[in-house]
């Protein structure tokens, strides 16, 4: 009986909470396919003036949000019951998986990328950059404007164009 009452509240959980989450990431697929196309282009330019582009990074991000995509719309045909309707509770668990699925994947790149410094995150605990990079994730999303890099110029500009990428899906 208990176990057929956990494998119920799973499926529940997976049809009607789980599928949804992982589809909003298209958004920040798309986001991301728009940042790669930035990075290669100043990568083409190859100035020496700008700094190395790396849109190797910025594939982290957007393998791992299509996978989540992909993941949902699998989940969601595998469904045989169409939810006709979102109960309260079920609107606020997928908005609160959503942020944290997102800002998870986002932070990942910020991470890898080196934030909050480019040059010299190496001398930083593992803990700070990845507080930090929650932190820049996080503050993107929810468009407070509050960052933690000190020199903004010395990033690629495909991450950069990341950061102001979060900014704009956390507006919309």
């Amino acid at each position: 009986m208990l176990k057929t009452l956990s494998v119920l509240r799973f499926k529940y959980f997976r049809e009607r909470i789980l599928a949804p989450v992982l589809q909003i990431q298209l958004a920040p697929t798309l986001g991301y396919l728009v940042c790669l196309a930035i990075s290669y282009f100043y990568l083409f330019i190859d100035d020496p003036r700008l700094p190395v582009e790396l849109p190797h990074l910025l594939w982290i991000g957007f393998n791992l949000s299509a996978i989540c995509f992909l993941l949902g719309s699998f989940l969601t045909k595998k469904a045989k019951s169409k939810p006709s309707q979102i109960s309260l509770k079920d609107g606020s668990a997928i908005v609160v998986m959503a942020w944290v699925v997102a800002v998870a994947i986002s932070a990942l790149v910020y991470y890898t990328g080196g934030f909050p410094f480019y040059g010299d995150f190496v001398s930083l605990p593992i803990s700070h950059q990845i507080v930090d990079s929650l932190f820049e994730a996080m503050s993107g999303y929810s468009t407070t404007g509050a960052s933690v890099i000190p020199d903004i110029e010395m990033f690629p500009r495909g991450i950069l164009a990341w950061r102001t990428m979060t900014h704009w899906l956390g507006g919309m």
